[in-house]
C-alpha cells in the first residue's frame, strides 16, 4: 500500500475524494473541509492511502492538529471535552487530574472537527480484509506524523456504536475508549406534521399548539429563507449571545466570518429559520443544511432580552425544520449533541458515540486511565437507569 499527504482540499479532490466520501456525510464534504481548512488553526492534513495494485485511493483520514493557537471549542479539545464529561457525570477531580488532562495537548484530532460523527472514509467497493488493511496504513501514518509533530495524544471523539470496524482497529492498537455525548437523530415516521406530534411524549403533544399560539399572539413572525447577506450581519450577534449562554466565546465577527464561509461553499443550501417581532427585529434563529436526506441542524441564537416568555428555541429549532423536511421529502434530521433531555422530549433518539485517544506521552497515563474508567462507569449508570 502507498500514502500520501495532501494538504489542501484541493489537492484532496484531485485525488478522487469526492467519489470515494459518502454523499450522506456533510462534515467530510469537499464544501465543509474548505470552510475548515480556512477556520482550523493549525493547518488541517488529509492522509490518503491506496491499496497495492489500485490506481485510485482506498481511504482517507482527515486530521486537526490541535494545539495553545487552536480555537477552544468545548467539544473538540480533548482535555476541555473531559473535564466536561466529568462535570456532566459528577465525577470530583482528584489531585492530579488537571496536570493529566493537559498532558494530553496538543493533540491530532482525526474523523472531522466540530462534529458528532467521527468518520475514516473507505472505499466502499473494497472487500473487508482489504478495508483492514487500508485502515491500518491510515492509524500507522497519523501515529508517524503525530511523533514527528511532538504532539502527546491522537483523538477521535464521536465514533459510531455500530462502526465495529473502526472501533475494533482503534483497540487493537491501544487507542483507550470512552463513551462520549450521544447524538441526537430525529426520524420522521409519517409525512405530516400531526404525525410528528404523535411521535412525542403524551405530555409534549398538547404544548405544541400551546406554544406556537404564543408566538403567533406576540406578532412573531416565522420563515425559512436562504442565507444570504442581507440576513449574516443579524445572525451574528444573537448567535454571540447564545454561545455565551453556554460558556462558549465566538464574536459576532468570527460568526459572520463562518457564515460568509459556508454561503460561499454550500451556495443555495444554506437554509436559516428566522423568528421576527412585529417591528422587524431579528429575535432568534436556528441554520440548517440538507445533505443526503438528512437535515444538518447548525447554528442557533437567540435575544434572551427580548420577550423572553415567548418559546422562539422550541419552533425555530424543532418545529419548522420539521415541517421543512416534511415539505421537501425529508425523513431525517441530525441534531448533533448535548442538551439531550430536550432533544429527547422532541422526539429524537440518542445514538451511541464512542472516543477515542492514544497516549503518546504517558507521564500521566494511570490518571488518565482513571478519568476514562470513571467515566465509563458513570455513563453505564446512566444508560441502565
Amino acid at each position: 500500500m502507498s500514502i500520501e499527504l495532501c494538504d489542501s482540499v484541493d489537492a484532496l479532490q484531485r485525488r478522487g475524494y469526492d467519489d470515494l466520501v459518502p454523499h450522506d456525510h456533510l462534515y467530510l464534504s469537499a464544501p465543509w473541509l474548505r470552510v475548515e481548512e480556512h477556520w482550523a488553526q493549525p493547518a488541517p492534513f488529509h492522509l490518503v492511502v491506496t491499496a497495492s495494485g489500485a490506481r485510485e485511493p482506498g481511504g482517507v483520514l482527515s486530521c486537526f492538529p490541535l494545539d495553545e493557537t487552536s480555537e477552544p471549542w468545548p467539544f473538540t479539545h480533548v482535555d476541555v471535552v473531559l473535564e466536561r464529561l466529568m462535570d456532566k457525570h459528577d465525577i470530583r477531580p482528584r489531585p492530579d487530574t488537571s496536570a493529566a488532562l493537559t498532558s494530553l495537548m496538543p493533540t491530532i484530532l482525526c474523523g472531522g472537527r466540530r462534529t458528532s460523527d467521527t468518520r475514516m472514509v473507505l472505499s466502499r467497493e473494497a472487500s473487508p480484509e482489504v478495508r483492514r488493511g487500508l485502515c491500518d496504513e491510515l492509524l500507522d501514518s497519523v501515529e508517524r506524523a503525530a511523533v514527528r509533530a511532538d504532539s502527546h495524544s491522537i483523538t477521535l471523539l464521536y465514533v459510531e456504536e455500530s462502526d465495529e470496524e473502526l472501533r475494533g482497529a482503534l483497540t487493537g492498537r491501544g487507542f483507550l475508549e470512552f463513551p462520549t455525548d450521544p447524538c441526537a437523530l430525529l426520524t420522521l415516521t409519517t409525512p405530516t406534521f400531526d404525525g410528528y406530534r404523535q411521535q412525542l411524549p403524551r405530555s409534549r403533544r398538547g404544548s405544541i399548539a400551546r406554544e406556537r399560539r404564543k408566538i403567533a399572539e406576540a406578532g412573531v413572525t416565522i420563515d425559512v429563507v436562504p442565507i444570504d447577506e442581507s440576513v449574516i450581519d443579524e445572525l451574528a450577534p444573537l448567535q454571540e449571545q447564545h454561545h455565551g449562554k453556554y460558556g462558549v466565546h465566538l464574536s459576532a465577527e468570527k460568526s459572520a466570518e463562518i457564515h460568509r464561509l459556508l454561503m460561499r461553499y454550500f451556495e443555495s443550501d444554506l437554509r436559516v429559520v428566522t423568528a421576527r417581532s412585529a417591528d422587524g427585529a431579528l429575535r432568534g434563529f436556528t441554520t440548517f443544511t440538507p445533505r443526503g436526506g438528512t437535515l444538518h441542524m447548525r447554528q442557533a441564537g437567540f435575544d434572551y432580552e427580548w420577550k423572553k416568555s415567548i418559546p422562539l428555541y422550541f419552533e425555530t429549532v424543532f418545529y419548522t425544520p420539521v415541517q421543512y423536511a416534511l415539505d421537501h421529502g425529508i425523513r431525517h434530521l441530525d441534531y448533533s449533541i448535548a442538551s439531550e433531555d430536550v432533544k429527547l422530549s422532541r422526539g429524537c433518539e440518542l445514538v451511541g458515540r464512542y472516543g477515542y485517544v492514544k497516549l503518546l506521552d504517558n507521564s500521566h497515563e494511570k490518571e488518565i486511565r482513571w478519568v476514562l474508567s470513571e467515566i465509563g462507569r458513570q455513563a453505564a449508570i446512566v444508560t441502565d437507569v
